[in-house]
């Protein structure tokens, strides 16, 4: 079986546990057209025997979002010609979401000691002017940023508002999941519900018609965002600055935020 035929078969039963597990149907479409890309670009690309599992590596990953771009451009030049709305960052963001949980579930579901489901743990991508994609941040940076909202910021329960629960949060969103800073200011309450046990279905407003949901790890996010809900309701905008809790914090307080605690490394 080439590599291409692999990967539609686990796509096939993949669907099957996200009818069963995922009961938003939002959310099942999104994963589900980012993952039939995937499968289309490997038949394009790997419809042979020169491409294993154990060999997919991350120049793979790199190519497939640079096929995806031009595949967007194609379609964006025929509908628009002349007028190319470059691929959002999110909607790559989409993909990348999409391709980690399918990796996992490919990880957990197979008789061949496939282990690929750490093999996009630390990818973040951004486009370079010359439309090819890099990481976002070195590694390193961005782990020391995690590491230190998570284990040196000062969390105690008993306190009413405590920041560094919002600010943890903030910057778990921002740096590991990839939500722009803007968008993340945005987030009410009220866009976080549940999903299953393993992630929380986060409602993103792209614009006044049109949302978008995106599916985050509980495990990263649960201890700062029950503090959060536990101080403020479902209107409640999920960073404020605490004294009015219907205002979003700005956005240049949100700068000093994460200044604050790059200084602190």
């Amino acid at each position: 079986m080439t590599f291409a035929r692999e990967v539609e078969f686990y796509f096939s039963n993949f669907q099957t546990k996200m009818r069963s597990t995922f009961t938003n149907q939002n959310t099942i479409r999104i994963h589900e057209n980012c993952i039939v890309k995937f499968v289309i670009y490997c038949y394009e690309n790997f419809d042979n025997n020169a491409l294993t599992f154990k060999t997919l590596n991350i120049e793979h990953i790199n190519n497939y979002f640079e096929w995806i771009e031009k595949k967007y451009n194609e379609k964006q030049d025929k509908e628009h010609p002349g007028k190319i709305k470059k691929m959002s960052c999110r909607t790559k963001q989409s993909h990348l979401l999409a391709l980690k949980i399918f990796f996992k579930y490919i990880t957990q579901n197979n008789k061949k000691s496939i282990k690929i489901d750490t093999l996009l743990d630390d990818y973040k991508i951004k486009l370079k002017r010359n439309r090819k994609l890099k990481f976002f941040m070195e590694t390193n940076e961005r782990n020391a940023i995690l590491d230190h909202v998570e284990n040196k910021l000062t969390k105690k329960h008993e306190y009413k508002y405590n920041k560094n629960f919002r600010n943890s949060l903030f910057a778990k969103l921002v740096f590991q999941i990839g939500i722009r800073i803007e968008t993340a200011l945005k987030l009410k309450i009220s866009d976080f519900q549940e999903s299953n046990n393993e992630y929380y279905i986060v409602r993103i407003t792209k614009n006044e018609e049109q949302d978008e949901k995106i599916l985050v790890p509980k495990t990263l996010i649960r201890n700062d965002l029950e503090y959060i809900v536990n101080f403020n309701n479902g209107d409640a905008y999920v960073f404020n600055a605490g004294k009015d809790p219907q205002r979003p914090l700005a956005l240049q307080s949100a700068y000093n935020i994460f200044k604050k605690i790059r200084l602190s490394l």
